[in-house]
């Protein structure tokens, strides 16, 4: 059975993975009010097996060993979404072909910069949008991207901080998927930056 998410509590079930944080780091900032966003979990015998976000079409999936994979495909079928976020393996169950993939970094342990970031304090939005799009990162059109950080932003869910040509911008601090320096094109390898990190989940 799959019903509508109501509380953060209900997704405690979940793993530690980047999925499980994408979800929870989005519950956390929309919680359950807000139309554009939605979040379901899906039950199997009374035991919590699955969790699904969408928020402005895109969908993330996170699923647990005893998913329910045919009615999860039933549901999105039916929901329907623009982009669906999930494991590989899950996204060949639900007879759907992965059109993209990246690997995903397993967080070990904190590493902070040896030096925290000073001065600057929070740039442009643009600017922050235009350098991310430059080191390659799929961060969606401005808007979208503006809307989604500014709500993260002032809800608490994640950090953004400025240092002359690198920014750090971490989303879901409890698990960081993808640490990686975002740094201006000509700039790139030169030190200025070395430690700031922009993690998205």
């Amino acid at each position: 059975m799959i019903k509508l998410c109501e509380n953060a509590a209900e997704l405690e079930f979940l793993p530690a993975d980047p999925f499980a944080a994408k979800i929870t780091a989005l519950f956390d900032t929309y919680g359950a009010c807000c139309g554009f966003a939605l979040f379901w979990v899906q039950s199997v015998d009374g035991v919590p097996s699955a969790a699904m976000s969408r928020v402005d079409g895109c969908m993330t999936l996170c699923c647990r060993e005893n998913a329910d994979i045919d009615e999860i495909a039933e549901f999105i079928g039916f929901c329907g979404c623009s982009d669906l976020l999930c494991e590989r393996e899950i996204m060949e169950a639900l007879g759907i072909e992965p059109q993209s993939s990246s690997l995903i970094m397993r967080f070990e342990g904190l590493c902070e910069p040896a030096e925290a970031p000073t001065g600057g304090g929070i740039p442009d939005m643009r600017c922050v949008h235009a350098l991310l799009l430059d080191c390659g990162f799929e961060v969606g059109d401005y808007n979208s991207f503006a809307a989604d950080v500014c709500a993260r932003l002032n809800k608490g869910t994640a950090r953004l901080r400025g240092r002359r040509r690198a920014l750090c911008l971490r989303f879901c601090p409890v698990y960081r998927a993808r640490q990686h320096p975002a740094r201006c094109g000509r700039h790139r390898h030169e030190g200025e930056g070395q430690g700031m990190r922009f993690t998205a989940c």
